[in-house]
């Protein structure tokens, strides 16, 4: 960048009267990059830095990556005026303390490259910096909880840990050739942190790799020194973590002779998780293995995927000479959604060690008459409660034209039931009671679990009252609403949505110790009808808890007031 004093400028510009500065492409590039909020380095400057100082660097200088952790979940809560304020206090300490080169990625990642000698005390002042700057970012409620509780679309709640940091290091010690091979490696690195790194400090976690150290997630698979457990439970969580982008180790797992057959195993269960329909040749070539352990995991594979097309391969190891085999490929006929295995599956049926799963799998074909049994089926306890409960949330969802009668079933002797299943009979009550109607006595029946020993079933038993609706339901809710749980007493609060005459008690849990159940309160009192006399006084009690100690109560209270006011235009 090169400055043109205005002097020299008004024999170009007449009116010229500030300095200029004349830029190469290069520099208007790296501007274009750079982030406006913390107006540090962005991605191009960023590469540059890393060929030069770090990939044909000294041999002193190290890199270090971090994000922070649970940040997304901070923004979604607080707003993004708060999660700005987050990112500046972080990048000005991190320019502030840094020796050396200081980039910002973008949203919560930056990038760092300094000498080795220097990274201790780097990580430990800004860590501890932000340790105690998380009593500034966080509302006292959710501070002192240590933690954000948010509901999400589904209405139900979710935690979320307070920020951390999590940050990687390592020397040029793999000959590196390009930043994205840089980048690549250190975003390998983050995952492997947060998987069995503990913190340094709260929430943070800091992991320098040393020479000759095993970190790469594909070097900890293959490495046959590790424990085989270990080595499973990296490769399995990556199909429950839904990471796309280790689908090629997996793949090469399978491919590889010498794979451990246990470590095959787990492959064919994570690429059964991430469903992706170009592996579906390659865990087809399993079916006919001669290990019965990786004939199932390859066959439920193929049923996760759904994949109709091989639903004839999949048909031929119903015949398997293994009983798990056998068991896994009768689940998957169900899943592939194909009818024309109804004839086959029934015959299954009469078999006693495949009647449990064939009657699964038909249920998910949605046969019309097993569809009828099953209420029988889920109060049977020698079926395991995992079918049961898969069966049971199918038929609630069911709209076929079929004898509904058998429900009734499902709501007598409920209280003997195990706390699994009568939670998730509660839960499923209001699409089920929408085709049957219960009398006075199976209700009362029904009704007396109010007073159960588990909070979760008196907290199901809000679903059941919004279910049911009536005066009844009305003054058990009521009741409900004034539990010792405060998880139960919010679910109670936000059932009234469902009777929304019933202002003037939502009104007594403004002042709730619970932030959770003011929250609640808050959150639902737009639903309710509200005279317009009450207005003014119901406005200002949500006026006066914009100032709740809990960021989420008053978030929602402002909601609440402008929801309200428009509804009464």
């Amino acid at each position: 960048m090169r400055k043109i004093p205005k002097e020299k400028l008004k024999s170009i510009v007449e009116d010229a009267k500030e300095d200029m500065y004349l830029l190469t492409p290069k520099e208007i590039e790296f501007l274009k990059c750079r982030s406006p909020l913390t107006d540090l380095p962005g991605n191009a400057e960023i590469k540059e830095a890393i060929m030069k100082h770090f990939i044909n660097g000294s041999d002193e200088n190290i890199i270090a990556y971090f994000d922070l952790n649970n940040f997304k979940a901070y923004n979604d809560t607080y707003g993004f005026v708060k999660g700005d304020i987050v990112i500046k206090t972080v990048s000005e300490k991190f320019t502030q303390i840094n020796r050396g080169f200081s980039g910002h990625i973008g949203g919560d990642d930056f990038v760092a490259i300094m000498k080795e000698k220097d990274f201790d005390e780097f990580w430990q002042e800004l860590i501890y910096f932000f340790e105690k700057k998380l009593c500034e970012f966080y509302d006292t409620v959710d501070y002192e909880r240590g933690c954000i509780v948010s509901f999400n679309r589904q209405g139900e709640r979710e935690i979320f840990p307070l920020m951390g940091i999590t940050m990687v290091a390592f020397k040029n010690l793999r000959a590196f050739s390009t930043p994205e091979g840089v980048g690549e490696y250190a975003s390998a690195l983050k995952k492997i942190a947060k998987l069995k790194t503990k913190p340094v400090v709260g929430n943070s976690i800091v992991f320098k790799t040393e020479p000759g150290q095993i970190t790469p997630l594909k070097e900890i698979i293959f490495d046959e020194k590790i424990p085989i457990n270990i080595r499973r439970g990296v490769v399995e969580a990556l199909g429950e973590l839904k990471d796309f982008s280790y689908e090629n180790i997996l793949i090469e797992i399978l491919k590889k002779p010498s794979a451990n057959l246990f470590l095959k195993k787990s492959a064919l269960y994570s690429l059964g998780k991430l469903r992706e329909r170009k592996t579906a040749t390659i865990i087809l070539g399993f079916l006919k293995h001669a290990s019965p352990h990786l004939r199932m995991r390859a066959v439920e594979a193929l049923g996760e995927m759904g994949l109709a097309e091989y639903g004839e391969q999949i048909a031929e190891l119903v015949e398997d000479g293994n009983f798990f085999v056998k068991e896994a490929a009768v689940i998957a006929l169900g899943k592939v959604s194909q009818k024309k295995f109804i004839p086959l599956l029934k015959q299954k049926l009469e078999e006693k060690n495949f009647k449990n799963a064939s009657f699964l799998s038909l249920v998910m074909l949605e046969d019309r008459e097993i569809l009828e049994n099953v209420p029988i089926f889920v109060k049977d306890d020698t079926v395991p409660m995992e079918y049961r409960i898969r069966a049971l949330r199918i038929y609630a969802e069911a709209e076929l034209p079929i004898n509904w009668s058998n429900a009734r079933i499902l709501f007598n002797g409920l209280k003997s039931q195990r706390v699994d299943m009568i939670v998730e009979i509660l839960k499923n009550s209001k699409k089920i009671l929408k085709k049957i109607n219960l009398n006075e006595e199976e209700l009362c029946e029904i009704f007396y679990l109010r007073k159960h020993l588990s909070w979760r079933v008196r907290r199901a038993m809000c679903d059941f009252c919004a279910a049911v609706r009536g005066e009844v339901a009305e003054k058990i809710l009521e009741s409900i609403a004034e539990d010792r749980s405060s998880s139960v007493r919010e679910k109670a609060i936000s059932t009234f949505k469902f009777f929304p005459e019933k202002y003037r008690f939502v009104l007594r849990f403004f002042n709730d110790p619970d932030a959770n159940v003011r929250n609640s309160a808050v959150s639902c009192i737009k639903y309710m009808e509200i005279p317009k006399e009450k207005l003014p006084s119901i406005i200002e009690k949500l006026r006066i808890l914009l100032k709740d100690p809990s960021q989420q109560v008053a978030k929602n209270s402002a909601v609440s007031i402008i929801h309200i006011l428009r509804k009464s235009r």
